[in-house]
């Protein structure tokens, strides 16, 4: 992502959901143009544009919505509530120690918790698959980890369950 266009943006993802038959939304802090400040060339950054105008004209055309706010405590809470699977952008460097942008699922929440499950296992570290499982995040950290680079960008792809039309008799 931050090399020029070939990462996920939270637009290719959720366009990417949408042609799976979920139904989905976006939310992100940032009306411009994303990961736009991490590339020096000029060309890249032309892709980048083009290439991200292209996704946002296509989610209009199919009605999927973009919020230009954070999903985040009560916002959350209401996507659980509604069945939502949020992925949510991160830096990796809370957990990892890199700054790099990384996608992680959160699927579930307490009091105390948000719970994630990420899709990087570090095998050469020791971790298995049951490491990245269900890992309780305290609140406070998630909110400062579930945004990235000095902008502060922050982004949600929401992923709803798709609707069982075997029922629909």
């Amino acid at each position: 992502m931050t090399s020029g266009h070939g990462g996920c943006s939270p637009y290719g993802l959720a366009l990417a959901a949408q042609r799976r038959g979920f139904r989905v939304e976006v939310y992100t802090n940032e009306r411009g143009v994303l990961f736009i400040n991490s590339v020096r060339n000029a060309e890249k950054k032309a892709v980048m544009r083009l290439v991200q105008e292209d996704m946002i004209a296509e989610m209009r055309s199919k009605g999927i919505p973009i919020h230009h706010r954070t999903a985040r405590g009560t916002e959350l809470k209401k996507v659980f509530s509604k069945g939502g699977v949020p992925l949510v952008l991160i830096s990796s460097y809370a957990i990892y120690g890199e700054k790099n942008p990384h996608w992680v699922v959160a699927n579930g929440y307490d009091e105390k918790f948000v719970y994630v499950h990420d899709p990087y296992v570090d095998t050469e570290a020791g971790e298995t698959v049951i490491d990245s499982i269900n890992m309780p995040i305290p609140w406070k950290n998630f909110n400062k980890m579930a945004r990235y680079g000095r902008t502060g960008l922050t982004a949600e792809v929401i992923i709803y369950p798709q609707e069982d039309k075997s029922l629909n008799v």
